[in-house]
Order: C-alpha cells, then structure tokens, then sequence
C-alpha cells in the first residue's frame, strides 16, 4: 500500500518534532533521518500488508502494543517495564532550570506510526471539523489550512498542507505559527480594557499520564472520537514507558508531549469556552498559559476560581505568582520589531574596527539594561544568518585581536544570561564555520573558549550550554586537544561525583576504527556501577533502555570496531541495526 502524500510529509514531521528546538541542528539525529523515514515506512507498508509484527513490534487494536516489547528489557533501577530517558536542563527565562528529556527512539518510532494511522480518525476530526473548540488554542498541533509561506531570511518558499503536523522546531512551521499567533492576540485583545494573566505551574512534570486515556471519554472527544479508538490509551502507556515508567509527569522538550498535552488542555479549553459562551470576555491559550480579555475587572477575577475548578479534574493547579490582572494597554505581547530593525542596520554596517565593536556592544548593552532578552536573541539569530550567508564585510573578524574580543564578548553574554546562550553559541558556529572554509587561523579563538570551559563545568554541567560548548569544542577545535578535552571532562565530573551526559558524551565520537573506545569502556563502566554488575554480559541485555543507548547508536554506526561484539549480538536489537546503518 502506497503511502499517502500526507503521510509521507508527516513523517518527516515527526521526526522533526524527535529534536529539542535548541540543540545543535540535526544533532540527536545526526544522519539517520534516512533510515527513520525508511524504517517508519518499511513498517506501516508491512503492517498495512497483514503482517502483525515487524521487527520487535507487534499490532494490537490498529495500534502498535507497547506491551509487546518483550525482546528488550529495562535497567534494573526501572520498575517494570520502561526506558530511561536522556536528561539535561535548559534555563527559564528568571535563570532557573527546566529538564529536557529526550525519548527512546525505540519508544519514538511506535509513536510516530500511531500517530500516523491515527491522524485521520483523531486529528482530522479535532481540525478538521467545524469545532470551536480549536479557535481558542495558539498551540495547535496539526494545521487545518493549507498556506504557502515565504521565509524572508532563508529565502525558501513552502507549502503547509491541512493534515500537516505543526513541531515548533520546523523552521517554517515556527515562522507561520508566530505570525498567527501574534493576529489571534490583536483579535482577542482590541476593544477589551483588562487582562487577565496565568498559567499553570510545572506544567509537564504534573500531568497525571492515566488521564491521558480517560479524556477521550470527555467532551469534546466523546461524541467526536469512535469509543473503540485506542491511540488516547497508547498515549498513556507511551508516557509512561518513556519516562521510566513513572505515571506522574511527562516529558518536555519533544513533539509527543506537545500533542498529549495539547489534546488534554482542549479539554479545558471547551469547558472554559462553554462557561464565557454568554460573557463579556475573549479567551486564548497557547500551551499552558492562559490569557483572558474584558471590559470588567470583576468578571476575570471569577474566571480564576473558575479555572482552578476545571484544573482540579485534571490534578493541575494555578501558579498564583504569576496571575495577574491588569489594564489592556499595557499589555505587552509581541516583540519590538521596530527596535530590532531599526538596531539591527546600525549593527550590519559596523564590523570595521575597534570603534565599531564598541557600538556593537552598547547597543547590546542597552537590550540588556531593559531586560530585553527576546529581542536580542532576534539580533544574535540575524547575526548569525549574516554571518552564514557572508553578508558581512568581516574586516572586524579578520584582525586577531578584534576576533578574539568578539568571541570572549559573546562568552562572556552566555554567563551574563543562559538564555541567551544558544543563540551566542550559533554565532560562533557560523563563524567558526566561515574561518574553516576560508582556512583562516582559529587556533587562538578557540582557545578562548578552552579557557571557559572548566567554568562551563562547574556551573553549568548537565545543561544545554554545556553541550554546546563541546559541540562547538570537538567539531573545530583541534583533532589532538579531543582526547585532553575528553579526560580533562572525566577527572573533572569525578571530582563532581556525576557521570557525564550521554548529549556531551556524543560530541567526543568520531569516525573511523577504534576511535571511540575510551569512550565506550566509559559508558560500560558508568552502567555497571548503576546496575551493580560486575560481569562482562550482565550489562548487555538492558543497556539500549538506559539512558546511554543514543551514544551507543552514535558509536555504532561512526566507528567500525564491534567493541565486545556488543552490536553484533542479540542484545543490539533488529530495529537499532536498522535505525543506526550509517548513510553518507
């Protein structure tokens, strides 16, 4: 059976929506979309055939049965049956810390073609349909339009179809999702005199995953979804089982946990539309934030209460410290665009000299007195784009000194503000990638940030800056310092009783024979010590659900060397060897 070309594009949606938005681009994938977007295929043409079973995967329902997993077993710290995920944090913007998990791929690739067989049944009948429900939310998941959308900056035109999967780390996808949100804000807020402000506190990590399977017996879904429909359940196992199985909590950072909450907080949304139906008030919501408008102050001081009483359903409650009602015009929703681009035309024009970068840096300077992060993250992605599309006259990055003074500045505005760290880190990946392909000395830039690093360490181990950094670190840094890169990390997490994360981890792996057998003996070792096993195969049948299985992947299919006949094994199931063949 031919798959249809929705089905073809949502695919590579899916597999999009695998990457935290703000790693290194393709990062976690890193050159196997191919072989997802084969395998996936590969398993709903057989299973469409009449087959019940591929690879370790068997049909149950329609829907493939996590429960059938019964060749892969978990880590003996997991109760039941479940995978580890891979954790690291990303910053909120007041500085504190948010964990990212990423899932098993294994998990991932059942999700992905559930999702698919599900679309029409569940999907297309939320989007597709004439509910009003769906207006209220700015986080949709799936488009029920088709647009054609240009990219200004990337000079790429493209076509969204009605049916299309919506991860906000597709570039374009994010581009028309920010424009519509910005026109359902104007709609809702132009003739109303107050708003009203808040969301709901540690979102992800209080959904109750069983809840997940009873909404389908909730409005809006029950007289709009089959009663015999099993992907809400699925959605509940899936959770679980990626999350160590734990039933408390789901993760953040990946398109799977953006649909099942988006599908749980339109249960919300059609209460909370049913209850202003009559009101004098506009309503619209984009993940878990929640924005109310109305002539009366009184009448959205009684929505919280009301709010509250729909959340204690769903065992989630308001963050009181940020709820807030205040006058309309002065509420502040869209970035400053006027300012950005105005700033934004001194800054192309000034990379000439020392005078230049002072400028530069009190423009800078003036972004952050005003706390306005977001519009410099703006500037810092332009710079970025310049940069790569050498749009620059770059005399400035030609003088050591003037180059050296940028990348330390732009250091030194990653420990000012964590959020403001990746944007940094793609400025200096443009240009270290503009001095590599014009063979221009670096030698002296990166020891600038050779010289952060054991900082990086110490105050931001486990984080995305730190992954960051050694991304940047190993891909231009020279090929000798990789392995004092390497030890220098492993005697430094010692001293810090951690291990080292399997994201830092993976910017070490190289190419070629017997490159990576430090790091695979590293691996080996940190497992056995969690697992308490000191045999030379005790390890072997539960690894790949640990969290260490992605740089285990990585080693496989870079590195040519079968170390301890690991992956020729059993234990290194069918669908690994699938996923993890290498494709230039």
């Amino acid at each position: 059976m031919e798959i249809k070309e929705i089905d073809d594009i949502n695919i590579e949606r899916l597999i999009q929506g695998y990457q935290y938005s703000y790693l290194p681009e393709g990062f976690l994938l890193n050159g196997i979309e191919k072989n997802m977007k084969r395998t996936v295929t590969k398993i709903l043409n057989e299973i469409n055939e009449n087959e019940d079973e591929i690879y370790c995967y068997k049909v149950k329902n329609g829907l493939i049965d996590l429960e059938s997993l019964t060749e892969i077993s978990s880590p003996s710290y997991i109760f039941n049956f479940g995978a580890e995920p891979i954790s690291f944090f990303d910053f909120k913007k007041n500085g504190s810390y948010r964990e990212i998990q990423i899932p098993n791929l294994i998990f991932y690739v059942a999700f992905m073609y559930n999702s698919i067989v599900s679309s029409e049944e569940i999907f297309n009948k939320i989007y597709m349909g004439e509910n009003d429900f769906v207006k209220y939310s700015n986080s949709y998941v799936v488009f029920e339009k088709e647009f054609t959308i240009y990219n200004n900056y990337e000079g790429i035109e493209d076509t969204i179809l009605c049916g299309e999967f919506a991860p906000r780390n597709s570039k374009m996808v994010n581009q028309l999702t920010a424009e519509n949100k910005a026109i359902n804000y104007l709609e809702k807020m132009s003739s109303k005199l107050y708003v009203l402000k808040m969301d709901i506190e540690s979102f992800y990590p209080n959904i109750y995953t069983h809840l997940l399977a009873q909404i389908k017996n909730k409005n809006p879904y029950k007289d709009l979804i089959a009663d015999d429909h099993y992907y809400f359940d699925f959605l509940d196992k899936y959770n679980m089982k990626i999350n160590s199985n734990q039933t408390k909590g789901i993760m953040s950072g990946c398109f799977s946990s953006r649909i099942a909450s988006e599908l749980l907080m339109l249960c919300v949304d059609y209460e909370i539309s049913t209850y202003i139906r009559d009101k004098d008030v506009e309503y619209i919501r984009y993940v878990d934030d929640f924005t109310f408008f109305s002539d009366s102050k009184e009448q959205l001081q009684s929505i919280i209460a009301y709010v509250q009483k729909i959340l204690n359903k769903y065992k989630l409650r308001i963050n009181h410290s940020k709820t807030e009602i205040s006058e309309n015009i002065l509420f502040e929703n869209a970035l400053d665009f006027n300012s950005i681009d105005h700033d934004f035309e001194l800054i192309k024009e000034i990379w000439n000299n020392y005078e230049d970068f002072i400028q530069l840096k009190g423009i800078f300077k003036t972004y952050l007195k005003l706390n306005k992060i977001s519009e410099l993250k703006v500037i810092l992605s332009r710079i970025a784009k310049k940069i790569k599309k050498e749009e620059f006259g770059f005399e400035l990055f030609k003088e050591d000194k003037m180059s050296k003074y940028m990348i330390n500045y732009l250091l030194q505005l990653v420990f000012y503000d964590p959020n403001l760290a990746v944007n940094c880190y793609k400025v200096l990946y443009e240009l270290f990638e503009y001095y590599k392909s014009h063979f221009l000395k670096i030698d002296q830039l990166i020891e600038c940030m050779t010289n952060k690093t054991k900082k990086i360490n110490e105050q931001y181990s486990n984080t995305l800056i730190q992954i960051w950094h050694y991304y940047l670190l190993n891909k231009f840094g020279p090929q000798k310092d990789i392995p004092d890169y390497f030890f220098s990390l492993l005697n430094q997490t010692d001293e810090q009783n951690e291990t080292v994360n399997p994201l830092v981890l993976m910017t070490f792996i190289e190419k070629g024979d017997n490159k990576n057998k430090e790091i695979f003996k590293y691996i080996i070792d940190a497992y056995k010590k969690d697992i308490d096993v000191d045999t030379d195969d005790g390890w072997k049948s539960t690894i790949m659900l640990s969290k260490w299985w992605l740089p285990l992947m990585q080693i496989r299919h870079l590195d040519n060397k079968d170390y301890h006949k690991f992956y020729s094994s059993k234990h290194y199931h069918s669908i690994r060897h699938e996923l993890s063949e290498f494709l230039l």
